[in-house]
């Protein structure tokens, strides 16, 4: 009977330790997705962004507290850097903190709504609410996030509604694409971008990622190109 708890035992630790844990990357596309990281675990989403007179590194750290609740702390740029009529400015980027909470979840589909509070150096806070909708179909996966954006103080386009839908064909292999078309909808300003991004699965904890986004009207920016990564790091609870 002691032998026989001694192998239980031993298999049991060897399932745990062997267990595969798999990054969740929302970044670079502007949709989200229905699924979180990985309970118990922290990851990190940071990348550099560039656009004509603009760069900056977003950074985004994410932990999973509760089986369906993710805490994130993010960072529109860990170093912001613009250049303007002749002259050059670097600074650190807006911090923010959001909760994810996953609803509901099957091996087709997953739901998750987010809220978002960004701290804005004007003190005109930013608070972002939106669902985020995963439908996945065996050779392609369709992320859709549909939300609201509003203001603590108010001007002309406070408030906004913001959409963005992803598709993303199965390979069954590390290398990934994804075509998207996303946007934001107020009273001042209506811009509308289509974006494609390509990624490398390195390890099941370590992904790799490229996206070029192009306006698709005049309220948009003309172009915009990302590279990044998304890696899980430490487990922190048990």
């Amino acid at each position: 009977m002691k032998n026989v708890i001694i192998i239980f035992m031993i298999f049991f630790s060897s399932a745990i330790f062997s267990q595969e844990i798999f990054s969740n990357a929302t970044r670079p596309s502007a949709s989200d997705n229905g699924y979180l990281t990985e309970y118990g675990y922290t990851e990190l989403e940071i990348g550099w962004m560039v656009e004509e007179n603009y760069w900056s590194v977003p950074a985004l750290l994410k932990f999973t507290a509760l089986p369906n609740f993710e805490l994130g702390f993010l960072m529109s740029g860990v170093v912001n850097h613009i250049e303007f009529a002749g002259k050059s400015e670097t600074k650190v980027g807006d911090f923010g903190v959001q909760l994810k909470s996953q609803i509901f979840r099957d091996p087709g589909m997953a739901v998750a709504l987010l809220g978002r509070t960004e701290f804005l150096e004007n003190k005109n806070n930013r608070f972002t609410i939106y669902s985020a909708w995963s439908f996945h179909r065996g050779i392609f996966q369709l992320d859709a996030t549909l939300g609201g954006v509003f203001h603590s103080k108010s001007f002309e386009g406070d408030k906004s509604f913001i959409y963005a839908f992803a598709l993303t064909p199965d390979f069954e292999s590390p290398a990934g694409i994804y075509i998207e078309v996303f946007g934001e909808n107020s009273e001042a300003f209506k811009p509308l971008y289509f974006d494609v991004g390509i990624s490398y699965q390195i390890s099941p904890r370590f992904i790799l990622d490229a996206a070029y986004t192009a306006g698709l009207n005049d309220h948009a920016i003309d172009w915009q190109f990302n590279v990044g990564f998304t890696t899980t790091l430490f487990k922190l609870l048990n």
